[in-house]
């Protein structure tokens, strides 16, 4: 065998690991090694947008994908990947699009027909949803993310008994499983379980600091216990699930806004109040850029209150 095969198919294991673990950065790491053996490959470049994904490094994703799958058009993967791309984006329809291709090229792989269900749910087309989890339930019984899915269904057609129940089947195979984590929690919320609710969102945030659904459900429960300080959550949620580009884009906006503001008070004669502005304006570069730190810090110590029981 060639050595450079021998050497992409350990980078791509390394990937995986990497992955699973979720060190995103250590798994495109090992991708980057392996496209600079085989930088026609489009598998890796597939692969790698994956990662790119939980960066949060969207326009580097789509990039990645559609490299895929210009080397290899009739990869059901590389279709896979776009439609997880789109499906983030909220481009519903071109997710769609793509996830059909790939299921038209591999009609039993459960992952796509997953990801094809949370698209439909995305869309509030629950039928079409149900119509995909039911296929995917018989080829994969017990997997939890289809499982955990089937919750997110029931949940929306507010059936909180069959929600809560295929979100426990998935955790009593996988106990750890994400978003079985964030579902349950959302159901306990709604039932009033704060605390209970809060211990599925700190598990869940143990494994993935940065899940946008995760720091939504602990938000909610922030806001439940205090509406003041669950406000200042969201703010902070808010900041921190985005780019840097999105800071710049807020922080431009902010700057033409008080400054706007500060030079009519000016203009009409308003001294103190322009002052005022000008003084708000420094106030919120400064939080801008301590904010999220600063949020990130308290996140780590809710972190640290709540511990998984061994026996869950």
């Amino acid at each position: 065998m060639n050595d450079n095969v021998i050497s992409i198919d350990r980078f791509i294991e390394i990937a995986s690991q990497r992955y699973r673990y979720g060190d995103f950065s250590g798994g495109i790491d090992a991708l980057k090694s392996a496209l600079s053996i085989e930088p026609d490959n489009g598998f890796l470049h597939s692969y790698l947008s994956f990662g790119l994904i939980k960066q949060k490094r969207i326009v580097a994703a789509q990039y990645e994908a559609e490299v895929g799958l210009k080397l290899e058009p009739n990869s059901s993967y590389a279709h896979y990947a776009l439609g997880k791309i789109f499906h983030v984006k909220r481009d519903f329809n071109a997710a769609i699009t793509h996830l059909k291709q790939a299921l038209a090229i591999e009609p039993e792989n459960v992952s796509f027909l997953e990801l094809l269900s949370s698209v439909y749910l995305g869309k509030s087309q629950f039928a079409e949803a149900k119509v995909i989890l039911d296929r995917a339930l018989e080829l994969a019984p017990d997997d939890p993310d289809i499982l955990g899915q089937y919750g997110d269904y029931w949940y929306e057609m507010n059936e909180q008994y069959n929600a809560e129940k295929y979100y426990n089947e998935a955790l009593s195979i996988e106990p750890q499983h994400l978003y079985s984590l964030i579902g349950k929690g959302q159901v306990l919320l709604r039932r009033g379980n704060i605390a209970e609710a809060k211990e599925h969102a700190v598990w869940a945030l143990q494994q993935d600091p940065n899940n946008n659904l995760a720091l939504g459900l602990l938000t909610n429960i922030k806001a439940r216990q205090n509406p003041l300080m669950g406000i200042w959550w969201r703010l902070n949620t808010w900041l921190i699930s985005g780019n840097k580009a999105r800071t710049i884009m807020l922080l431009l906006a902010a700057y033409i806004f008080f400054n706007v503001s500060a030079i009519a008070l000016a203009d009409a004669g308003l001294e103190l109040m322009s002052s005022t502005v000008s003084i708000l304006w420094f106030g919120v570069v400064i939080y801008m850029w301590v904010g999220p730190s600063w949020f990130s810090k308290k996140l780590k110590e809710e972190l640290e209150t709540v511990v998984l029981d061994k026996s869950f």
